[in-house]
């Protein structure tokens, strides 16, 4: 047509635009609209080559459906972690989460798996694992249906130390071997994760045992110049109760489900729990375990009765590690603000 004037009324009778189609394409009418609704429209068009067939006028009547389907968004949860810590990546509007691609300079060494959380989807991506030198500035950068976020995430030197035990005859140290670690991995990650997020207000150490190691640190067995290892969790110290003979509770620290108890070589009596998005707890050279696979539990509650010699422990330590596929993570990322409280500030439309 030569010409077409356009009137668009919404759901409530009112009008919503009159114009020509120019004015209509700049007037950009549906990249307004934030929920989706119906509009009624009225299209009165013209051809004015009088005196041939392509003379004369029409009118068109059109239901619109129009759906709101606004464009993906992302967020991370901090912009500054302790080297070997976590942030967790969120985003919403989000359709098809396999089609998310994170790349990162320098590069993080893991491809994040995201899940579902409610309207949202989130994952987590360890920052810093192995840096214990320097502060890292990460260039993270997220891209969905064509559109690229970018995130500046600095990893701080972690605090680590260096800590030197005499651990003659004590500690099975054939047991930390690579294939033996291998086996531990594979029983840490095999089973099917967690879909829920368990959501925990506050972290609770797991036992009241005194820490004989903390994430990152470098152990040194002076007994023996070849046993050298670097902490990837927790090392608790549990001593017999002097009063009653028992030993230490072993405590969950976060909400989850256990999904796996079981022996491990590299780790004895082993108990796997799952926190949701992919992080997991691994509490190992245990003593007596109390749960079993499908316990829910909550922060504090009772994992195993002490430790026992198995694994590589020297009958008087327990471990607790994070891990988040294969990637052990600090737990000090979840001490201030527990896990699924704080995910960050969603961003504004």
């Amino acid at each position: 047509p030569d010409s077409m004037k356009i009137k668009v009324k919404d759901s409530l009778g009112l009008e919503y635009f009159s114009g020509s189609y120019a004015e209509f394409v700049t007037f950009g009418l549906f990249s307004k609209v934030t929920s989706s609704s119906t509009y009624t429209c009225r299209i009165e068009a013209s051809w004015d080559d009088k005196g041939t067939l392509c003379c004369g006028k029409a009118v068109y009547e059109l239901k619109l459906n129009v759906d709101f389907d606004p464009p993906g968004s992302f967020w991370i949860s901090a912009d500054t972690v302790e080297g070997g810590g976590f942030v967790v990546l969120s985003g919403k509007h989000i359709i098809d989460k396999d089609s998310i691609e994170v790349s990162s300079i320098p590069a993080l060494g893991i491809t994040p798996k995201f899940f579902t959380d409610g309207e949202y989807i989130r994952a987590i991506l360890p920052i810093g694992v192995g840096n214990t030198k320097d502060d890292i500035i990460y260039q993270v950068k997220v891209t969905y249906d064509g559109i690229y976020t970018d995130f500046t995430i600095k990893s701080n030197k972690p605090k680590t130390a260096t800590r030197d035990y005499n651990h003659s005859g004590l500690v099975n140290t054939s047991a930390r071997t690579e294939s033996n670690l291998a086996a531990f991995k594979k029983f840490i990650t095999s089973p099917k994760y967690e879909e829920t997020v368990y959501r925990s207000s506050t972290f609770v150490a797991p036992s009241s045992g005194s820490i004989r190691a903390s994430f990152g640190d470098t152990i040194n067995n002076t007994s023996s110049s070849k046993d050298k290892f670097t902490s990837a969790g927790m090392a608790f110290v549990y001593y017999l109760n002097s009063a009653n003979g028992d030993k230490n509770d072993v405590e969950a620290c976060l909400a989850g489900m256990v999904v796996a108890v079981g022996e491990t070589k590299y780790g004895g009596n082993t108990v796997v729990v799952d926190h949701g998005l992919g992080l997991r707890s691994v509490y190992y050279c245990l003593g007596s375990v109390e749960v079993a696979v499908g316990t829910i539990v909550n922060p504090g509650d009772k994992i195993a009765n002490g430790c026992a010699k198995k694994g590589y422990t020297d009958g008087e330590t327990c471990y607790i590690e994070f891990w988040v596929g294969d990637t052990p993570v600090s737990y000090r990322s979840l001490e201030s603000v527990g896990f699924g409280v704080n995910f960050g500030e969603e961003p504004k439309a």
